[in-house]
């Protein structure tokens, strides 16, 4: 008896390479390559139909991930038993899915650094801290600040409107900070808690904020950074309320 036939090989599936000079990008069909090309091009020609909003995309899919900005639709829900995350997106229930697993698959390349992330955002964010990158300027005029993260600019501009969002919850405290961190803090003086503590050996100081255990250890270095601006004055101060008390020596006698 002779032997079967071989099966016939499956044709090699059809590639589309795209025609921009230097990209090697070979697409799976004929819609795969033009939305490719629109990575070149710029072409978004998905565009919300939301009134005022002006989103467009070079995808389809990522029009639809955005409608979802505008009708609140969670698609996507977490499968942990107890959890009710729902997402608009598979990619955040994915990194929402690692809280719950602790893995951490975005790790920082700079030698020595053992940061890792569970979001591609979140690593992005960390790298300006060792490339110094603070692409978030701020708008106010003659203000040079710029910020690592978007967060830290929103945070930043409330310097300049005065904006204090953050109240205390505190029966009859009417404190209200700009940032939740300082909130953060104030909250312990009504608590007594004092969460951050000295390292020096033999030193028992605990302080309420990561600000206050930094002036106190200034105690034991001896660092003075705040310096007075006038000219010809060298004074200098390891606390900044020591500046400003300072200051006033140098302010104009009243009439």
């Amino acid at each position: 008896m002779s032997a079967p036939a071989p099966a016939p090989s499956a044709p090699a599936p059809r590639r589309f390479p795209c025609a921009a000079a230097g990209c090697g990008v070979s697409a799976v069909s004929e819609s795969a390559l033009a939305a490719h090309t629109r990575t070149h091009t710029g072409e978004r020609p998905f565009r919300c139909a939301e009134p005022g909003c002006g989103f467009a995309a070079a995808i389809g899919g990522d029009l639809v991930s955005h409608t979802r900005t505008h009708t609140g639709e969670r698609p996507f829900r977490c499968a942990e038993p107890g959890c009710g995350y729902a997402a608009a997106t598979s990619g955040a229930l994915g990194a929402h899915a690692r809280t719950h697993s602790g893995e951490k698959p975005y790790v920082c390349a700079e030698p020595g650094c053992g940061f890792a992330a569970a979001e591609s955002g979140n690593l992005t964010r960390h790298a300006r801290k060792h490339s110094g990158e603070r692409p978030f300027r701020c708008a106010e005029p003659d203000c040079g600040y710029a910020a690592a993260t978007s967060g830290a600019l929103v945070a930043h501009g409330r310097v300049h409107s005065g904006e204090r969002p953050f109240p205390c919850t505190a029966p009859g405290c009417v404190y209200a900070a700009a940032h939740r961190g300082r909130l953060a803090a104030h909250a312990r003086t009504h608590t007594g808690e004092r969460p951050f503590a000295c390292a020096a050996p033999g030193c028992a100081y605990a302080a309420a904020s990561r600000d206050g255990l930094a002036a106190h250890a200034r105690t034991h270095s001896g660092a003075k950074p705040h310096r007075c601006a006038v000219p010809g004055c060298g004074y200098a101060s390891a606390k900044s309320d020591g500046l400003a008390r300072h200051a006033r020596t140098h302010a104009p006698a009243p009439e």
